[in-house]
């Protein structure tokens, strides 16, 4: 767990030599159902890579499973996928479900 939240502040902290002044771009997402001063902003976070459009999630008590199949809480980085555009405004880009 140590060694991920290592990884991701080396991520986040890249010199600007080796990267591009803004590229990523770090979103805190508040918990559901929550707003204001109850909302928790520290558990979960998008990052976005703004030049190719990479996503990840960072967060908190995320369910991870290990070889037996046996869920474990703990802290994760999960690739998301890539975004792309699209053709025009409003276009559905990509649906999950009954096709």
């Amino acid at each position: 767990m140590r060694t991920l939240l290592f990884g991701l502040c080396l991520l986040l902290n890249l010199p600007t030599a080796l990267a591009q002044t803004g590229r990523y771009q770090a979103v805190a997402i508040p918990e559901a159902g929550r707003s204001g001063q109850n909302a928790s902003l520290g558990s979960r976070v998008l990052i976005l890579d703004t030049a190719e459009g990479h996503l990840w999630s960072w967060g908190e008590n995320e369910a991870l499973y290990d070889h037996s199949g046996k869920p474990r809480f703990g802290t994760a980085l999960i690739y998301q996928g890539r975004i792309r555009a699209g053709t025009k405004m409003g276009e559905v880009i990509e649906t999950t479900g009954d096709k």
